[in-house]
């Protein structure tokens, strides 16, 4: 009975290197946007510890209001709503599991329009559709190679092209890629993007906490992945 306490404290993380470009010109954005809260040009210039910078996001979120403490059900409602969306796709409720591959539920062919009736029916904010990187490296090596015939040398070919490339890749008919593999990826994503569209309420104290610590491990800067779980308070950050 002792061995999960033991182990799951095993896993913490006494000092973890982050991104300090990544945290201040990524996270910290994300985290207003999600939120709905601003944070001044200084608020975590005096960080050490994971809980300081907990502390100052939650300083800020009970500036709007109290926090609730109940059970966090935000990720549970929103894949609910995906759920019961889905179902207008023609896909069995029962097989509608965090685990589905959103690929075999989204074939190319028909991927833009079922994603569109995906975001009419849940009415939820579904990220977009985007150009991925294969498509993007065939269209700059397509233009480059046409370039190629007007232009005697190779870097001007390969900088018209990567030009040519970005300006094709506004176009709506080559964004086919999923932002996600799975509907549990999708579903965590939105609620960390729109946390407070999603929320209808008060924010929950646990649920901001978790999506705090899900942003400070994407800042990790060392070679092995840094995951949520292994971040406590006492955690020391170095920069």
């Amino acid at each position: 009975m002792d061995l999960l306490p033991f182990s799951y404290s095993a896993m913490a993380r006494l000092c973890v290197l982050l991104d300090a470009e990544e945290f201040c010109w990524d996270v910290i954005p994300d985290w207003e946007r999600s939120f709905s809260i601003c944070f001044a040009t200084d608020d975590f210039a005096q960080v050490a510890t994971v809980g300081d910078v907990w502390a100052v996001v939650e300083k800020r979120l009970l500036e709007r209001g109290p926090l609730a403490l109940t059970t966090p059900c935000t990720s549970q409602r929103t894949f609910y709503r995906l759920r019961q969306a889905m179902t207008s796709l023609g896909q069995a409720r029962a097989d509608i599991t965090p685990s589905l591959d959103l690929p075999s539920l989204f074939p190319l062919k028909a991927r833009q329009q079922q994603w569109k009736q995906l975001r009419e029916e849940s009415a939820l904010p579904l990220p977009a559709l985007h150009v991925s990187a294969t498509m993007f490296g065939l269209l700059w090596a397509g233009a480059t190679t046409c370039l190629r015939l007007l232009f005697p040398q190779w870097w001007m070919a390969i900088a018209g092209g990567l030009g040519i490339a970005c300006v094709a890749s506004s176009y709506s008919f080559v964004k086919m890629a999923l932002p996600a593999a799975t509907l549990g990826e999708l579903t965590s994503m939105m609620v960390s993007s729109h946390y407070t569209a999603l929320a209808h309420s008060q924010p929950n104290r646990q649920e901001v906490k978790s999506l705090v610590l899900e942003g400070l491990a994407r800042c990790g800067a060392e070679k092995e992945q840094l995951k949520a779980y292994e971040l406590r308070d006492e955690t020391v950050l170095s920069w």
